[in-house]
């Protein structure tokens, strides 16, 4: 983590230096979906609550870059042939770094926005001997900033997250899957607090 951040300062540094407003926004909310086909059968990632935080750097009246971290502590579960009940093989933590920028819309107290990302997840298994998996992944959202004045507000955001495996992979050391690029899709609801500076 402190590695995520000393990165993070870095890319904005040059950003804050002439920005017009900087937003760090912590959040709390629910994340679901996700689906890995493997060899007989899927893994699955049951939803559970999400926590993190967006960094927002103004760059024009109505544009934004943006750093996204979002952390999920759940389950990876096993469904032998795709169907019936599932049986959980091991904590796993799914963790989202991405890269973007967006839009807002308006100038008012209530101001509409969208934002794309690009970056990375990682699927660490628990206990960490079963290892972690990084993984190219893409993100879109939008919501609303609801702002009680210039410096505090209230961010509510939905959000798709679509994680890349290509090749093999192999996670807690059991399940593989092999050959060509598969995708699953999560979603994020989330709610959180805007700071501004």
């Amino acid at each position: 983590m402190k590695k995520t951040l000393l990165v993070v300062a870095i890319v904005f540094s040059s950003s804050l230096a002439s920005a017009q407003k900087v937003e760090l926004a912590p959040f709390y909310g629910r994340q679901f979906g996700g689906t890995i086909d493997v060899a007989r059968g899927k893994l699955l990632i049951p939803a559970s609550g999400s926590w993190g935080f967006t960094l927002d750097v103004k760059v024009t009246d109505e544009g934004f870059v943006e750093f996204l971290y979002s952390r999920q502590d759940t389950t990876m579960e096993f469904q032998q042939g795709g169907l019936g009940p599932s049986q959980e093989l091991f904590d796993v933590a799914v963790e989202y770094y991405q890269f973007g920028g967006g839009l807002e819309f308006g100038d008012g107290a209530a101001r509409p926005f969208i934002a794309l990302g690009v970056g990375a997840t990682r699927l660490a298994a628990k206990p960490e001997e079963l290892g972690s998996e990084w993984r190219f992944s893409l993100s879109a959202g939008g919501g609303v900033k609801l702002m009680a004045n210039e410096h505090v507000g209230f961010r509510l955001e939905g959000r798709l997250l679509l994680p890349f495996y290509g090749g093999a992979i192999s996670i807690g050391g059991g399940h593989t899957v092999v050959g060509g690029w598969i995708t699953t899709a999560q979603g994020n609801l989330n709610a959180g607090l805007i700071i501004g500076f």
